[in-house]
């Protein structure tokens, strides 16, 4: 079987329709999907697409929030959705397709949309039902066609005015076989509909009892009765948990039996002990087996989010990085830092998010979702120009009509308006409205720039009606062009001032999760700063650092001169700078904290003026050898600077 799969091509949908196509692909179904969305309708080239498959599946997610009439408040979160997936989808209608809708949570009046069709709702965070509701239809769907063919034949077999012509023994036992699985799929749906539309367990249990089970085989079994018992338990059966317990015990080696334990466990915020299930769950996998290891890695990453949703955050990371000094997950560094990332997100530890998602991206720089959220929290921490960094390099490879929005919005925030527009103006070719409305709001505040050249264009073209073409077009239009120009060079500086900033964070994430404690005896010592030179002792048992120095520094010529004639001394003063530093390290990572306090003293040693003191923030990764320093400090509001410290051998520290 082939089915045509319509979606999204929304850069935040990407990682649920990859599951989805994924999950589609596990039952045997080619499949192929569509292509940009175009203004016209649907493309001739789609539409012979769906033509020639036998399934159009239908991804709805949520679109745009919508404004609900008379002015009623959105609170339940009600959304629109994809317009072009709407359109394939009543094309295929239209062509009498077999359909399958699935329907995220949240979309406002699906059933008016495409008119009295059946349809699966899911939550894109927690898939396992959806899955299951596909299952069943789709090999409901094998299963009649199956069951259509052989009538055919049978058929045939009847009409045929050979009477001597005998129905063979194998295809009258293939035809008992298909009445079993027809038998099979009519239970499956009875059980559906007492579980998701009726509500009532009792009746599932029967169902799968008295219609069900006897044509199930083998592991079918053993799947089907632990989902109903889940199912039974939210339901309101007051036994059927122990039930559950019970079956999981006497079928440890079952990974589909011990998954649906642990589900339980989750759904009744049991954290801590849904983890344990999916930790006793990867020991049944084989880590030598490469069809194993995407499972064994998302079982440690459930296993990490129960504990984060259990307040044991430091206790999922460190669970989660193991596997990255793990051999036979090397290829797999990417996926694990990722899911790091994810940990650290749902705890709102940014630090830790920005550290492991630019690890995975360097690795796996194909992986778009974390790539819109890592510009995304970079902008909410006002780093602009790494969040135009990210947001250039994911419009740059994929169709994202919000990441161009929101580049958009990162040129603005840069003082780039018109390559602000440009950005805008090619989202609202996708038809997000957002972008839209960033448009309409700058046409009124700033810019024009589009406009301009529109203007421009058509006066130029009035020129072969004879028409004279006034002399201010050309200024206009070059005027145009040094803006662009002016704005290009200016964006130029901005990427290569972050490219140097992302890798330098990415040597400092290598550096956060390498497998190397730093060596005390080699760190500990006298270290020259662009601040001065500092004595530093680190603290092994508490991975922190402390150190301290002082620099005299000659003061400026021309205010030594005006304050020589000022107070009629012939006498020289220095300024004595005050340093230090503290800070924790991770692995050969660290971050520190230094202040700096100058005060102007004369050659007597007496002080006058001021005390100046001031803060510097940093973030450093230590060479392996332990005798050069990378650091990136950012001094009050300026911008990062980086630059490295030197191991100094011999030298004595005045105090």
């Amino acid at each position: 079987m082939k089915a045509f799969v319509g979606h999204s091509f929304d850069n935040n949908d990407a990682e649920v329709v990859r599951k989805i196509i994924k999950h589609i692909e596990s039952l045997n179904i080619k499949w192929e999907t569509g292509e940009k969305p175009q203004y016209s309708g649907v493309a001739e080239k789609v539409k012979n697409k769906i033509m020639h498959n036998e399934i159009f599946v239908g991804i709805f997610t949520c679109d745009k929030k919508i404004l609900l009439e008379n002015g009623q408040s959105n609170k339940e979160g009600l959304y629109t959705t994809s317009n072009w997936v709407i359109q394939e989808s009543g094309f295929a209608i239209a062509k009498k397709k077999k359909l399958i809708f699935l329907v995220e949570e949240g979309i406002y009046k699906f059933p008016e949309l495409q008119g009295d069709q059946e349809y699966i709702k899911f939550n894109r965070v927690s898939l396992d039902q959806a899955f299951t509701e596909l299952n069943h239809i789709i090999n409901s769907m094998k299963e009649k066609i199956t069951i259509g063919i052989s009538s055919g034949i049978e058929e045939s077999l009847e009409n045929t005015k050979k009477p001597e012509l005998e129905l063979p023994k194998e295809k009258i036992q293939k035809l008992n076989q298909e009445k079993g699985q027809e038998k099979k799929a009519e239970g499956l749906k009875k059980l559906f509909d007492a579980i998701i539309k009726k509500e009532d367990y009792k009746e599932a249990q029967k169902i799968y009892n008295e219609e069900l089970k006897k044509y199930l085989e083998g592991d079918e079994r053993e799947m089907w009765w632990p989902f109903v018992l889940r199912f039974s338990i939210k339901l309101g059966d007051p036994e059927a948990f122990s039930k559950l317990q019970v079956l999981a015990n006497e079928n440890r080696n079952n990974f589909g039996v011990v998954k649906q334990l642990a589900l339980a466990y989750k759904e009744m915020r049991e954290y801590r002990k849904a983890k344990n299930i999916f930790s006793e769950t990867r020991k049944l996998l084989d880590m030598t087996e490469e069809k194993d290891k995407e499972k064994i890695i998302d079982c440690y990453e459930q296993e990490s989010l129960y504990l984060v949703l259990d307040n044991e955050y430091e206790e999922a990371i460190k669970l989660l990085s193991n596997l990255l000094y793990e051999d036979c997950f090397k290829e797999y560094k990417a996926k694990v830092l990722a899911g790091l990332a994810n940990l650290a997100k749902t705890k709102e530890d940014i630090e830790r998010f920005f550290i492991y998602a630019e690890g995975s991206l360097n690795i796996d720089p194909t992986n778009t979702g974390l790539r819109f959220d890592l510009a995304y929290r970079y902008s909410k921490k006002a780093d602009n120009e790494m969040s135009l960094l990210h947001y250039k390099k994911l419009t740059n490879t994929t169709k994202s009509p919000m990441g161009l929005n929101n580049l958009g919005v990162q040129y603005n925030i840069l003082e780039l308006p018109a390559k602000s527009m440009d950005s805008y103006f090619e989202s609202a070719k996708n038809k997000n409205t957002l972008a839209m409305a960033n448009i309409a709001e700058r046409y009124l505040n700033e810019g024009f720039i589009k406009d301009a050249e529109r203007e421009i264009k058509r006066a130029n073209e009035l020129s072969k009606e004879n028409i004279e073409v006034h002399g201010n077009i050309g200024y206009a239009k070059n005027r145009t062009e040094e803006i662009l120009e002016k704005e290009e060079k200016k964006e130029k500086e901005i990427l290569t001032k972050a490219e140097r900033e992302r890798k330098f964070r990415v040597k400092y994430s290598e550096a956060f999760y390498c497998d190397i404690d730093l060596n005390k005896e080699k760190f500990d010592g006298v270290w020259s700063t662009s601040w001065g030179d500092v004595k530093i002792d680190f603290d092994k048992d508490r991975n922190s650092f402390k150190g301290s120095g002082k620099k005299k520094i000659p003061p400026d010529k021309l205010l030594l001169t005006l304050l020589k004639n000022q107070k009629g001394l012939d006498i020289d003063y220095m300024i004595n700078r005050s340093i230090n530093i503290q800070g924790n390290i991770t692995k050969l990572s660290g971050k520190y904290e230094i202040i700096i306090e100058e005060i102007d003293e004369y050659e007597d040693g007496k002080s006058f003026g001021e005390k100046k003191s001031y803060k510097v923030n940093g973030y450093m990764f230590i060479h392996k050898e332990i005798n050069e320093i990378e650091v990136m400090e950012k001094k009050n509001d300026e911008d990062f600077k980086i630059y490295s410290w030197n191991k100094k051998i011999d030298v004595n520290l005045k105090n």
